[in-house]
C-alpha cells in the first residue's frame, strides 16, 4: 500500500542514521521500480501520495521494460562524487 511505501522509506532513513548520521546529508535519489506492474494512473497516484509527505523528486524505472534506466544511470554518474 501507499502507506507501506512511506513506512519503508522512513525505516530505511532511520537505519541509515543509526549507521552514520552523515549519510542523511548526502544527496538522495528516490526510485520507484517495477512501473511496468501498474497502469500509469496508479503510478502517478502512488507517487503523488508519497510526495505529499516527502518533498523530493522521484524517478520511475522499469528494468523489465528498460524504461528510465538511462536517466538514472546519468544521475548516478553525475552525483556519485558529491
Amino acid at each position: 500500500t501507499d502507506r507501506n511505501i512511506l513506512e519503508n522509506y522512513l525505516k530505511i532513513r532511520k537505519e541509515l542514521s543509526k549507521y552514520s548520521p552523515s549519510l542523511l546529508k548526502k544527496k538522495e535519489i528516490i526510485v520507484f521500480n517495477k512501473i511496468d506492474c501498474f497502469d500509469n494512473d496508479k503510478i502517478v497516484e502512488k507517487i503523488n501520495q508519497f510526495k505529499k509527505k516527502i518533498k523530493k523528486r522521484i524517478y520511475k524505472v522499469s528494468v523489465f521494460e528498460n524504461k528510465g534506466l538511462i536517466n538514472i544511470r546519468k544521475l548516478i554518474i553525475t552525483n556519485v562524487y558529491k
